[in-house]
């Protein structure tokens, strides 16, 4: 049986689409951290973290710079399971082994199905 989250770690630029995408995962139970931008995701959250990167998932917006930086660290076979929101993330999801949700602000459902569909792809 894989393990399901229960942290969720949410970097998005907008931050209407943050709080919305927040508020559902904590509607879904999960306990969530909100970052406007990559430096702060990275810094606060990510590097300090020690032990299984799979008790985490990460929705994030695919900005370049967190896209360059999500390809270093799966390329060190990180298994943290990302989701990728926005219509421009559907072939970045592919190359990172991670989910996709083309809407910038994401329902409850897509959001469940999506963070299914990203902690097994990092189970592979």
């Amino acid at each position: 049986m894989i393990a399901t989250p229960n942290v969720a770690l949410v970097m998005h630029r907008v931050p209407a689409a943050r709080r919305d995408t927040a508020a559902r995962l904590r509607a879904l139970g999960f306990a969530v951290s909100e970052f406007a931008d990559e430096a702060h995701l990275w810094g606060r959250t990510i590097l300090p973290a020690r032990g299984d990167h799979r008790s985490f998932v990460m929705v994030v917006e695919p900005t370049d710079e967190v896209v360059q930086d999500l390809e270093v660290l799966r390329s060190g076979r990180w298994e943290t399971p990302l989701v990728l929101l926005g219509s421009a993330a559907d072939d970045v999801a592919r190359r990172l082994r991670a989910a996709c949700v083309s809407s910038e602000h994401p329902t409850a459902t897509e959001l469940c199905t999506a963070i299914e569909f990203a902690v097994k792809a990092v189970a592979r």
